[in-house]
């Protein structure tokens, strides 16, 4: 399978564990039972805007609570996601990627986040090349260091 790559190589590929860690985040904070570690938590976090879909700590770090950081606001700071071909296997069996065409080792724009109306199932982003907009499972993201950002947003 060929790799696509991004438009833009002055910046490194980062995986989502990594990016976490950079911002903060401690390794205790993801789990790491099962075929490709390490695992975050997908969750939802209450804002005075209101609910937002956040990245959630895979323990309680904080007494009764788990270390939070919003998925808008931390996927803001890059230009492009790739979703590995492991996250989809681990996530939704060897088959799904290929059988709904899902575009695997393809970078994909990151466009401003929307959501569906009926909340937190979805998440938008461009294709780069076609211009179509591919609606990645949530769930993915739950498999961190098999989910790549690439490319701070330039001012």
């Amino acid at each position: 399978m060929r790799e696509s790559q991004p438009m833009d190589t002055d910046h490194p590929v980062v995986s989502l564990y990594d990016s976490l860690i950079a911002v903060g985040w401690e390794k205790y904070n993801f789990g790491y039972a099962g075929p490709y570690p390490p695992y975050l938590t997908v969750g939802m976090m209450i804002t005075l805007d209101g609910p937002k879909l956040a990245f959630t700590s895979f323990i309680r770090d904080r007494i009764l609570l788990r270390t939070k950081v919003s998925v808008e606001h931390h996927l803001r700071n890059f230009q492009f996601i790739r979703i590995l071909p492991e996250a989809c296997e681990d996530v939704f069996g060897r088959a799904w990627a290929h059988e709904t065409g899902f575009p695997v080792n393809t970078w994909l724009r990151l466009r401003p986040v929307t959501f569906q109306k009926h909340m937190f199932t979805q998440f938008f982003v461009w294709r780069s090349d076609p211009g179509e907009i591919i609606q990645v499972p949530i769930d993915l993201f739950s498999i961190c260091k098999k989910i790549e950002l690439k490319g701070p947003v330039s001012s």
